[in-house]
């Protein structure tokens, strides 16, 4: 389902996605990597947080699901793939995951890959809506967390939890509908 509605939908998303303005998500999360630190960007969509963190030194890497995104950030590293499929090890100095697990249905299972793919003492920087549902809206599969549906998830890791925060959705247009967005860094 999720797929589907990017597939269809991509252009649009990367109109509405493209230019918002990530820098205290940034400034939050990238003075905790090395310089050149290895990224991994789970869910890359319009491809801005690659490009922003290319910008600010580092190596970065994507993997999404959707086709048109792929084809759309074709001049980056980026490889058709979802969370549920990843099978690197040891590889990534960090993960950035953006609003993307949001889609994921086995979050457990996206949290071990993503543990598994971190090299030693790696960060994860990972968002969910905040709240309790889980279902189709707006044509898309949401798994909204909290703090406690999280601990449950991360479980099956020895991820340790560095840092987390409740946002208000950037977006001027969603301001009204009042969503929040759960926050979290990991450390392998």
């Amino acid at each position: 389902m999720m797929n589907e509605f990017y597939d269809i939908n991509w252009k649009k998303y990367i109109e509405e996605t493209e230019k918002i303005d990530m820098t205290f998500i940034y400034d939050t999360f990238c003075p905790r990597l090395e310089k050149g630190a290895h990224i991994l960007d789970v869910g890359f969509g319009s491809g801005r947080d690659m490009r922003a963190f290319i910008k600010r030194g580092f190596k970065v890497s994507g993997i999404d699901p959707c086709k048109a995104f792929c084809d759309y950030n074709k001049d980056l590293d980026v490889r058709q793939l979802t969370v549920e499929e990843l099978q690197d090890e040891n590889v990534y100095d960090a993960i950035f995951a953006s609003a993307s697990l949001i889609h994921v249905e086995d979050v457990t299972k996206a949290l071990d890959n993503c543990y598994r793919a971190l090299k030693e003492g790696g960060l994860m920087f990972a968002t969910f809506k905040y709240g309790d549902f889980e279902g189709i809206k707006e044509g898309r599969y949401l798994h909204y967390q909290t703090m406690d549906t999280l601990r449950v998830h991360l479980s099956n890791t020895d991820f340790t939890i560095i840092d987390f925060f409740i946002t208000d959705d950037v977006r001027s247009e969603r301001r009204d509908r009042q969503e929040r967005w759960f926050n979290i860094i990991l450390k392998k």
